[in-house]
């Protein structure tokens, strides 16, 4: 079974790729700048861009609070789960 492979993305191609994926799943596009002041991590199957995240170490942070609620309400990507344990 091949692993996982992380790689930094630093190409105008691959980090308009993964702003175009995080747009699709949540109805937002992150700002470029916002994205170039970040690092994004990809992880690979087979050549494969499989997941992504991005760490963002510089003041200027954005979180789920700035999705306009309309985009949430329409979104499963926003959609609260309720967790419940059997006992």
């Amino acid at each position: 079974m091949e692993k996982l492979k992380f790689k930094t993305l630093v190409k105008h191609q691959d980090i308009s790729d993964f702003l175009d994926k995080i747009e699709h799943h949540s109805g937002v596009r992150l700002p470029i700048e916002y994205v170039k002041r970040s690092k994004v991590v990809g992880a690979f199957l087979h050549d494969q861009l499989v997941a992504t995240y991005m760490l963002v170490t510089s003041p200027g942070y954005r979180s789920m609070l700035f999705v306009p609620d309309a985009v949430k309400d329409k979104n499963g990507f926003f959609l609260k789960t309720v967790l419940t344990c059997w006992r």
